[in-house]
């Protein structure tokens, strides 16, 4: 693979700023010191009380000699792996267990864009905010974690060499799910990328599910990276609309089943095929 250096030019603000002029040198080195100090006092001010401005070369890591991301962070259903069927049939057998109509395929798929407990609320109550939901949504993910196999959650055609790719040129491998963290760590460890993937965390151990940013922001700092050198690579709109909001570059792909026009909204590059999604991930 051969990338370009860091995050996407069209991500950078410009800034257009006119030097004041002035007749005499001192005047010059003190307006200068004045205003450094004025900006940075500021910048202080307006920044949340545990938030610090990055120095550059910070975190003791940039993008790999010849590539554009430092690294690349993945959803996991739909995005990585194929886990429709295993999904589905578990969330029948857990509304079932519990006395609730199972609900067809399309029924399912219309709400994976929810987390677990408001999607299986949903699908028990027609009730998002339902307190059972947190119930079924336990019992849901037990079965999830132990059903975990090379069979029931396929990678995606062209996803291995692909990630084999990434990993050999020093790219930075990670994972976000709106799934627990368990169902996660044992999709990657069962497909062999467990020590790989230097972060993979689920919806239960960040602040907020996503669209929220906040899962993709912890991400970069346990990666001591700038989200603007990171991708995001997602099959749902909450995916991109994550993504844009902690400031890190999309990939929507199609094959995770989500229609067209909404990724194309909320991505910055949509593509059909690994191969398209190396083309961009190397080029952008």
């Amino acid at each position: 693979l051969k990338f370009d250096v860091m995050g996407p030019s069209r991500c950078r603000l410009a800034q257009n700023r006119r030097r004041p002029r002035f007749s005499k040198p001192s005047q010059i080195h003190g307006s200068l010191g004045v205003a450094f100090v004025i900006s940075f006092v500021s910048v202080a001010f307006l920044l949340p009380r545990n938030s610090r401005i990055p120095m550059a070369g910070e975190g003791g890591r940039s993008a790999p000699s010849g590539h554009r991301w430092s690294a690349v962070l993945w959803d996991i259903d739909g995005t990585l792996v194929n886990s429709a069927d295993l999904a589905w049939s578990n969330t029948n057998l857990v509304l079932k267990q519990n006395g609730f109509k199972e609900v067809s395929e399309d029924e399912y798929r219309e709400a994976t864009r929810l987390t677990t407990p408001k999607r299986l609320a949903f699908h028990a109550t027609k009730d998002v905010e339902a307190d059972i939901g947190v119930k079924l949504a336990e019992e849901f993910d037990q079965h999830y974690v132990q059903l975990v196999s090379p069979a029931t959650v396929p990678l995606f055609s062209g996803l291995q060499t692909l990630l084999e790719d990434l990993a050999k040129e020093g790219v930075v491998l990670g994972a976000l799910s709106n799934a627990c963290g368990a169902y996660v760590r044992a999709v990657l460890a069962t497909h062999g990328w467990a020590e790989t993937f230097r972060t993979k965390l689920g919806a239960d151990e960040v602040p907020e599910a996503k669209p929220a940013p906040g899962g993709l922001l912890k991400c970069c700092e346990f990666l001591a990276l700038r989200p603007d050198h990171c991708v995001y690579v997602g099959d749902s709109p909450g995916d991109g609309k994550a993504a844009k909001a902690a400031g890190l570059y999309s990939v929507g792909v199609r094959w995770g089943g989500a229609a067209e026009e909404d990724l194309r909204c909320n991505f910055d590059d949509v593509v059909g095929s690994a191969e398209e999604l190396r083309a961009i991930l190397a080029n952008g």
